[in-house]
């Protein structure tokens, strides 16, 4: 990857490793594996309803991945232990539709080291953490759609 995606990640000792594979309850009542995703771009974002920051992140961080062919970037919103009732009073009442896990006890959010949200990784094919962002600023759905881009790119020159 560039230097230029490279400087939009914000430091984290995640980045350039395997990301923990994980299995979560989704907000439909089905399973999210990471390992079912290990062809595609995930765009993982842990956050919860509450979060202001993360009200204003979430149309951003959907949107950056709507630029793109759903069979190569999938996105997740990873939701901190709250209930599925306010999730979906949340969605309906912000006109959003997200594929939702749900992260009862935070259990993932910690492999992760989030210790603070919104917190955004990026990972690659083969659930390489390629970016991670911690808070929201206007224009961050556009630093991951950045980030998107050069991993499609490197997939389609072969790198």
């Amino acid at each position: 990857m560039s230097d230029n995606a490279a400087s939009l990640s914000v430091g984290s000792d995640l980045i350039g490793k395997l990301a923990v594979d994980f299995e979560l309850p989704t907000l439909n009542g089905g399973i999210f594996r990471l390992s079912d995703r290990a062809d595609k771009v995930v765009v993982q974002d842990f956050r919860a309803t509450w979060c202001g920051p993360c009200a204003a992140a979430l149309p951003e961080y959907i949107s950056a991945p709507d630029a793109f062919a759903q069979k190569y970037v999938f996105f997740v919103a990873t939701n901190l232990e709250e209930p599925r009732d306010r999730i979906r009073a949340f969605l309906d009442c912000q006109n959003l539709s997200s594929d939702v896990v749900l992260d009862r006890g935070s259990v993932i959010a910690r492999q992760f080291g989030v210790s603070g949200i919104p917190h955004t990784v990026v990972i690659g094919p083969g659930n390489i953490v390629k970016h991670v962002r911690v808070g929201f600023s206007k224009g961050a759905g556009e630093q991951v759609s950045a980030v998107i881009f050069e991993l499609l790119e490197e997939r389609t020159d072969g790198g």
